[in-house]
């Protein structure tokens, strides 16, 4: 239960005790039952059972069950206005993927989920090749669509439950959480079809990547900063060896 949701319950508790305080001549044998859905929804159920309660009490029982939608509904909007926020300072303005912070702060959380259940998971760092030339020659504006593509590609390659990401600039992060993507190669071959697929289809700007990959193991590191690292190494590495140098030691 969110910290909203047992706010209201508790006040919700408090307000009925304090209705049976001050009827005590008057014993109201009604049992109340709070019932908060997921704040998305916005739904609320309050359920009295009116049986044996006496018609004298009953204005005053309305009163206290309005005070109860009153609070659950104030909180609900106060959940919902903090979440949207939350949302707003984690999300990528131009793709609408997690931005950094939010990256970091969903990748730490499955890296602890991972390392509890002995789940292995894979970590990619992908990077949009030439996009300084494309501004350059192209304007900025394309170079957003590019962006906005190369983003709509990796929703798509991944699965919901991966958490993909803009790193920032050019640079694109995804932590693929599913156990059934373990093998790095195929995922990585399903990424390039899928913007080969993309550059045969609207031949305005072509697009090409590098990538590189690495393998979270339960009982190895657990810092994600460390993961992307020794990824970013490996995109950078492929990057040299698509222009056909090869990078120096160190």
């Amino acid at each position: 239960m969110a910290n909203a949701d047992l706010g209201v319950l508790l006040r919700a508790k408090r307000v009925v005790a304090c209705f049976r305080h001050v009827t005590p001549q008057r014993r109201v044998p009604c049992h109340t039952t709070t019932l908060l859905a997921q704040p998305s929804e916005q739904t609320m159920a309050i359920e009295v059972k009116r049986a044996d309660t006496r018609a004298d009490t009953w204005p005053i029982l309305q009163w206290v069950l309005g005070r109860l939608v009153y609070t659950a509904r104030k909180a609900i909007r106060l959940q919902n206005r903090a979440a949207a926020m939350r949302k707003l300072t984690m999300t990528d303005e131009l793709t609408g993927l997690y931005n950094r912070r939010g990256f970091l702060a969903m990748a730490r959380q499955q890296l602890r989920l991972g390392a509890r259940h002995g789940r292995c998971m894979s970590l990619f760092v992908v990077d949009v090749d030439r996009l300084k030339a494309i501004n350059d020659a192209l304007g900025h504006d394309a170079g957003d669509e590019v962006l906005k593509r190369v983003a709509a590609v990796l929703s798509s390659t991944f699965r919901k439950s991966d958490v993909v990401a803009r790193h920032g600039g050019d640079e694109f992060v995804v932590l693929a959480v599913d156990a059934a993507q373990t093998n790095q190669r195929a995922i990585a071959a399903r990424f390039e079809q899928g913007i080969e697929l993309h550059n045969r289809r609207s031949g305005v700007v072509r697009i090409s990547m590098s990538i590189g990959g690495v393998r979270f193991e339960p009982r190895g590191t657990r810092r994600i900063e460390d993961l992307i690292r020794r990824a970013d190494s490996r995109m950078y590495s492929h990057k040299q060896a698509r222009r056909g140098h090869v990078p120096q030691a160190g």
